[in-house]
């Protein structure tokens, strides 16, 4: 029935999330319904291996700029909105739309139910927009009949949540009447608005703001290069205040993502304070704290492996070479034995057989280690990822590469590939918290919401400004007196831009070498690679 087909496909959309966290949930809700519409038998088989297909592009969590869900939705779990409705609860809604909006067309209300994954309360606020926003017409005279409506549970729901919404946007409107009736109106410290009571936010020493100037003002600090540690700062602009405020007026003006974001800035901070390494999931963004590994007891006085084994090549490079001095002399000395023993092969033998035995044991004593990929499980229980810690993707196998390379090979296909590198090869990548970002005006000494510091020209850590050149310049350029960063030099972008196509057209050819013929004067944004 259709009860229980709904909850088969909400079922098999929790499955496949758990399967595909890097997928949206909405293709995986239209690989569904294609699979319906095929009245495929093997569903799940069948969205599984379209999703797995050589035709279809990888995702990649670190293709974001963040890398992470800006509003913090684990990878693995679906939201309730973002499940499959009930067809009755459905045709329910459509209807009562239909009832509540005579004057829109059905396909115009079916567009927006769709929009909103049939969902009647976010449908109902964009069919408001659109009858307030529409001309009057010529058939507006004409009575469309009124359709049935068959409540259920869930609608019922969603009609008192609605209403409660109408209703506090109604009292909302009478508090404010009644203030400018009265002349009680409250003053912002930093816009001067006349606000009430109820959008006041206070400080501890009872300086008011608006929550518009509130969220605003935090945003700009979650977002911008500022570091948030402790409470926000009272910015009052009448008098100077040392005061904060507290947190719980904070969430007042804040919606859930800016708070997320403003409380897992809070746990980094501390933590790194703490002393904690601190990584962040790139599928559902919580803060994953570990301990440092202590150094190791012998650290800087036993070399490595790889040093002993460029030891052992250099003392076999100079094996040979007094061989060959002992070879050259005995030839000068003695040619007709010199060139017996060259003939008879005797002379090669002993060369040969150190060489051998010489790498053998080396490979013995020295085994080369395996190249393992570092990887790390999100330890939170609604996103239980296990992702890469270098490239910030699923782990897997092999190199690991900051960007995967299409499966699609044709070359539109690598046109596009190659344009996406151009078009970051100017990004620079935070190397604490691996947030991404570029520089539009200003220095080159870069400060992450983090707080690393880092030049922007070199991309080394940088402390203050001694990093760079501090010598008078009066007609600019380049400075001839040392050789350190300029303060506000400019990169050379058009340099950078072609060696990033150059290594992505490389990279995309060594997958697919059969398109090098296709591929060999590949003209890219002005570009001829």
């Amino acid at each position: 029935d259709l009860l229980s087909g709904t909850v088969v496909l909400n079922f098999s959309l929790r499955w496949l999330k758990e399967i595909f966290p890097q997928v949206p949930v909405h293709v995986l809700r239209c690989e569904l319904q294609e699979g319906l519409r095929h009245k495929h038998p093997a569903l799940l088989h069948f969205v599984a291996e379209s999703l797995l297909s050589p035709s279809a592009e990888p995702t990649s969590g670190a293709s974001s700029t963040s890398g992470w869900h800006p509003d913090g939705r684990c990878g693995r779990a679906v939201p309730p909105e973002e499940l499959f409705a009930d067809p009755v609860y459905v045709k329910s809604a459509r209807h009562m739309l239909y009832n509540e909006f005579p004057l829109l067309w059905k396909s115009q209300i079916r567009a927006v139910m769709a929009e909103c994954n049939e969902r009647y309360v976010p449908a109902h606020l964009q069919c408001e927009a659109l009858a307030a926003n529409r001309t009057k017409g010529w058939f507006d005279w004409f009575a469309r009949p009124r359709a049935e409506v068959i409540p259920t549970d869930e609608l019922r729901r969603d009609v008192l949540a609605l209403v409660a919404l109408h209703d506090e946007q109604v009292a909302v409107g009478a508090n404010a009447e009644e203030y400018a009736r009265c002349g009680q109106w409250l003053e912002c410290e930093c816009c001067c608005d006349d606000i009430t009571a109820e959008q006041a936010v206070c400080c501890t020493q009872g300086h008011l703001f608006c929550k518009a100037c509130v969220r605003k003002t935090v945003e700009e600090q979650l977002y911008s290069t500022a570091d948030i540690i402790g409470d926000v700062k009272c910015f009052g602009c009448s008098s100077p205040c040392t005061a904060c405020l507290p947190p719980s007026e904070v969430a007042k003006a804040l919606p859930e993502d800016s708070q997320r974001m403003l409380r897992r800035q809070r746990e980094e901070s501390e933590l790194r304070r703490a002393g904690f390494t601190v990584e962040r999931c790139p599928f559902c963004g919580e803060v994953i704290a570990s301990v440092p590994p202590p150094p190791p007891r012998w650290r800087g006085m036993v070399p490595s492996p790889e040093t002993l084994r460029r030891a052992l090549g250099y003392l076999l490079s100079a094996l040979r070479a007094v061989y060959l001095f002992f070879c050259v002399r005995f030839a000068l000395t003695r040619p007709f034995w010199f060139l017996l023993l060259l003939a008879s092969g005797l002379l090669m033998k002993p060369w040969h057989w150190a060489t051998q035995h010489f790498a053998a044991a080396a490979s013995r004593l020295l085994p080369r280690r395996e190249v393992t990929i570092p990887s790390q499980r999100c330890p939170h229980p609604g996103c239980q990822v296990l992702f890469c810690v270098q490239c910030h993707g699923e782990a897997h196998a092999g190199r690991c590469r900051a960007r995967g390379v299409p499966r699609k090979a044709d070359v539109e296909t690598l046109r596009q590939f190659v344009e996406e590198s151009m078009a970051e090869a100017l990004v620079r990548t935070c190397p604490n918290c691996h947030r991404r970002f570029t520089k539009q005006e200003g220095c080159n000494k870069m400060t992450c919401v983090c707080g690393h510091k880092m030049c922007y020209v070199c991309r080394s850590e940088v402390q203050d400004y001694s990093h760079f050149c501090q010598h008078f310049r009066p007609l600019g350029g380049k400075c001839t007196q040392c050789d350190k960063c300029g303060l506000f030099a400019e990169v050379d972008g058009e340099q950078q831009v072609r060696l990033a196509g150059c290594e992505a057209k490389a990279q995309f050819l060594a997958r697919h070498p059969q398109l090098r013929s296709q591929a060999a004067r590949l003209k890219v944004g002005g570009y001829v690679l």
